[in-house]
């Protein structure tokens, strides 16, 4: 039986803030949940919009309490280039079933790259750059099947795989206790004033 699949697309663009980059954070795709606000998905969508998923709460918390939560999009991009955070997704497009596109999981993620349903994004010499010369974290667990995805992404992109081994690994923002979440990010997160800011330069 054929399955009425449909394409679905990554249409947030990668952000890499002016300035000096102090680490990147990888994800693999925005589903439309994630990147709509009350239902409604903006003509610029940005990261994590999604009301389950603490992402903003838990980097706030993580590199600076003080500060208010970041909400609107101009917000986030501001912390983001405060703080020196590029941010990038390894998915552009795959095909899922019809009835799962509103918010595809990673489980469907892997299922349609081991069925050769997915692309991965090419990056700007930019972005491939900081991917050789500074930390990069990404935000969910280092189980194989991630892994398998991140290898396909730094392969399309020709980068050598010794820089994904060296990928830092969060404890997904998704369900949690933010705070919790907050000291364990804190604990791996390198510190903008500790950071490998003159590597590779």
């Amino acid at each position: 039986m054929v399955l009425n699949r449909v394409s679905v697309k990554d249409q947030i663009e990668e952000f890499i803030p002016r300035g000096k980059v102090h680490f990147v954070i990888l994800g693999t795709m925005a589903s439309r949940i994630a990147r709509s606000i009350a239902d409604e998905v903006p003509l610029a969508p940005f990261y994590y919009h999604s009301p389950h998923n603490h992402f903003w709460k838990v980097l706030t918390l993580a590199l600076s309490p003080e500060e208010a939560q970041p909400k609107t999009n101009e917000e986030k991009k501001n912390f983001l280039g405060k703080h020196g955070i590029a941010m990038a997704n390894i998915v552009a497009e795959f095909m899922i079933a019809k009835n799962s596109s509103k918010n595809p999981s990673d489980k469907i993620l892997f299922e349609a790259f081991k069925a050769k349903r997915l692309k991965f994004k090419v990056v700007g010499a930019e972005l491939k750059k900081l991917l050789t010369t500074r930390p990069v974290f990404f935000t969910c667990l280092g189980k194989a099947p991630i892994l398998e995805l991140l290898e396909g992404f730094y392969s399309l992109n020709r980068i050598d795989d010794s820089f994904r081994r060296k990928i830092i690994f969060l404890k997904s923002p998704t369900r949690c206790n933010p705070k919790q979440r907050a000291r364990e990010w804190k604990s791996v997160i390198v510190p903008p004033q500790n950071s490998v800011e003159n590597r590779g330069e």
